[in-house]
């Protein structure tokens, strides 16, 4: 029974990242917007590393801003230890893109 548990919990685990697809981005995700820095709608600075260490710029009127991955968007998040490895510019990250089960992807506040 143990064995066939085990069996069916690779299986489920090996479908799920199967179906999750290519254009998802990839890598441990940041948590959801509402949790950590900047919070809410953020107009001080166009771009920053948060007390987690996760990259972030404002891409949008009023204050919007997104996550940073690399590879256009749909790479590894971007993981910095100070505000200048966010820059923009600097190399190919922007905004997360993914499906609709990316809670961390697209601009908003």
């Amino acid at each position: 029974m143990k064995l066939n548990l085990g069996l069916l919990l690779v299986a489920v685990q090996a479908a799920t990242a199967i179906s999750a697809g290519a254009s998802e981005v990839q890598g441990t995700s940041p948590p959801a917007k509402d949790l950590f820095a900047p919070k809410a709608c953020w107009t001080r600075s166009p771009y920053g590393c948060s007390e987690n260490r996760w990259c972030w710029k404002q891409c949008g009127p009023g204050g919007k801003w997104c996550w940073l991955a690399k590879n256009g968007g749909r790479g590894e998040w971007k993981s910095c230890t100070s505000a200048e490895d966010c820059k923009p510019g600097v190399d190919d990250s922007d905004c997360g893109k993914g499906g609709k089960d990316c809670k961390a992807c697209g601009c908003g506040c």
